[in-house]
């Protein structure tokens, strides 16, 4: 809806009126100007960026993704690139992989319990192949890694022997796959330390 200062065509206004005009403002003056119908030519590009969106939007807010998950990509982008939100790091990465292979690579549902020294990771893969497990400290710097091979897409289940022992600074966990020569990553999902 538009609005006016004073009476209509007097002034200045601002937004449309129906379909027939919309009255704004330049660096010259208030200008009309009559009403054009957004195109939508419905490029291949355009239809396969709006899929992509539509995909990746349905996969964040589903129910097999957890709010640890999201958590997970906010303190990554917290640490890694400030001023960007965990949904569009998320989106950044995943829009590769649903552009070229047309199937999303990523983490989901990832718990972790401490067992006295040891730490058991469970949650879901969307890969198989090799995992590496990033461990960092409370800055995020780097401390260690360790390595586990997922036979199949699906469930992971495993075990890091002695973790709190190997890694007493033990702050992060980051899960990452070399996928078609990309770096597939998680965000940083926090360690129980209790």
């Amino acid at each position: 809806m538009a609005t006016t200062t004073a009476p209509l065509i007097s002034f200045r206004g601002k937004g449309q009126v129906g379909k027939a005009v919309v009255y704004g403002k330049r660096r010259d003056g208030a200008n009309v100007r009559v009403y054009v119908k957004p195109k939508n030519p419905k490029s291949a590009d355009q239809v396969t960026q709006r899929s992509v969106w539509s995909t990746l939007n349905s996969l964040w807010h589903s129910g097999d993704w957890s709010s640890a998950d999201k958590l997970a990509f906010s303190l990554y982008a917290k640490m890694r690139t400030p001023g960007r939100s965990g949904w569009n790091t998320f989106v950044k990465q995943q829009s590769w992989y649903l552009i070229n292979l047309k199937d999303p690579q990523y983490y989901n549902g990832m718990t972790f319990t401490k067992n006295l020294l040891d730490l058991k990771i469970e949650g879901a893969v969307h890969l198989a192949g090799t995992i590496v497990v990033n461990i960092l400290d409370k800055s995020g710097v780097f401390i260690g890694s360790h390595s586990i091979t997922q036979e199949d897409p699906g469930a992971l289940d495993e075990t890091i022997t002695g973790f709190y022992t190997l890694f007493p600074d033990a702050y992060y966990l980051q899960f990452s796959q070399i996928v078609e020569s990309r770096n597939c990553f998680s965000g940083y999902y926090p360690v129980p330390t209790t």
